[in-house]
């Protein structure tokens, strides 16, 4: 028997649920989300430093996260596993123009550096997933 004459055992496209801004997601890891930032050149990475402020990977200065051009802020809460709690910053260094991107812990799984950061890049949680989608410029 094929599978053209058992429809059990024929393949099916795979189930995908839209993600719902602001609501927990199963959708994409954070490697997804971080690969498909590199591919549109978010390729460098932001490390938090005490008192709101970040460094660059590529020019290692450090500055105010105010000071970020942000391009997007992506909420990861696994619906499944709540400790998942953090968000995906996408955003263009102010000092060397790099483009690169930001993983922030929030609610119980912020540290205090995180918490000062999203102070600074005022988010929220009701305002994660609120940025436009990640392009990388022209």
């Amino acid at each position: 028997m094929t599978n053209s004459e058992n429809p059990s055992s024929a393949p099916t496209e795979p189930t995908v649920d839209r993600p719902v801004p602001g609501a927990p997601s199963d959708n994409a890891t954070l490697t997804e989300m971080i690969n498909s930032l590199a591919e549109q050149g978010f390729v460098h990475q932001f490390t938090p430093v005490e008192g709101g402020a970040v460094e660059c990977s590529q020019c290692s200065a450090t500055v105010g996260a105010a000071t970020l051009d942000l391009t997007s802020i992506r909420r990861l809460e696994g619906a499944s596993d709540p400790d998942d709690m953090m968000s995906l910053v996408a955003a263009r260094c102010p000092n060397c123009d790099a483009l690169g991107t930001l993983v922030l812990g929030y609610g119980v799984n912020a540290s205090v550096d995180d918490a000062d950061i999203s102070r600074a890049l005022n988010v929220s949680d009701e305002t994660r997933d609120t940025a436009i989608t990640p392009q990388a410029p022209d």
